[in-house]
């Protein structure tokens, strides 16, 4: 799981204390452009009759792993500390809280975090790649809708293709359906595949140049953010009704939409 901070979204943390006076600790992990940050920092929490202590981080386009908060000192127990985790939208000066991510009391046993498990940050990874397939059998693109709840990362598809007798240059390419924004095709125009061939296509955002050794074709792909119910479709210029895709594999790093 993780969340992704969008332009004028920001993640805001607010803590109070019942008890004796505390100082907590926010350490946040996240990725930027392939690379994971962290963020820390640390205040001395206020009595709740002063009202909750606010701390933001704005981390735009970031896409957030993990974030924990709890006391800075070890050895003490629950002292009626609070802290809440929001996720909001605007300004510093004006904003809107989206959502509640997490609320509670913490102690150094049980620091408040998301994802909501308790957890060694050492062992965090990176949101999962996970695999699609499909088979549109002869004559038809395949295609891969976004699911409810979910945002897609593409990264790579990869498909043998097999061409029928019909004269006609061939050349697949991806299309990404984004919602609110125009369609986006990833292809190239260097590599055509003839009639009555089976060349096996491979798109990927590791890839730097077009290239083609033997009967496969390799693509560089761009990293692109597809929302909910976006579709990406697969499919070739000159399709005849005799090609056939095979089985489609489509790679995409998920995560849930909050």
């Amino acid at each position: 799981m993780s969340l992704k901070l969008f332009p004028d979204y920001f993640i805001l943390i607010e803590t109070a204390r019942n008890g004796d006076a505390d100082s907590v600790a926010c350490d946040i992990l996240s990725i930027d452009d392939g690379r994971y940050v962290s963020t820390h920092e640390e205040w001395l929490v206020s009595s709740i009759a002063s009202g909750y202590d606010q701390k933001a981080f704005y981390l735009y386009d970031q896409e957030v792993v993990a974030i924990v908060v709890k006391p800075l000192d070890k050895s003490a127990t629950l002292r009626g500390t609070f802290a809440k985790i929001w996720l909001c939208k605007g300004s510093a000066l004006y904003y809107n809280k989206v959502c509640l991510i997490n609320s509670g009391y913490i102690s150094p046993a049980y620091p408040l975090d998301f994802p909501v498990v308790i957890f060694d940050r050492a062992s965090l990874v990176p949101p999962p790649v996970k695999m699609y397939t499909d088979s549109p059998g002869a004559g038809n693109p395949a295609q891969f809708t976004v699911p409810t709840g979910l945002a897609w990362e593409f990264r790579s598809c990869y498909f043998s293709l097999s061409t029928s007798v019909v004269v006609g240059n061939r050349a697949p390419y991806v299309l990404l359906d984004i919602p609110g924004q125009p369609e986006l095709s990833i292809s190239q125009s260097k590599t055509v595949q003839a009639a009555s061939l089976s060349w096996r296509w491979h798109f990927n955002t590791q890839w730097r140049f077009d290239n083609r050794v033997g009967t496969l074709v390799s693509v560089p792909a761009a990293t692109i953010e597809i929302g909910v119910d976006g579709i990406v479709t697969i499919d070739t210029t000159n399709f005849d009704a005799g090609d056939d895709l095979g089985v489609v594999n489509m790679y995409a790093r998920e995560r849930i939409v909050i």
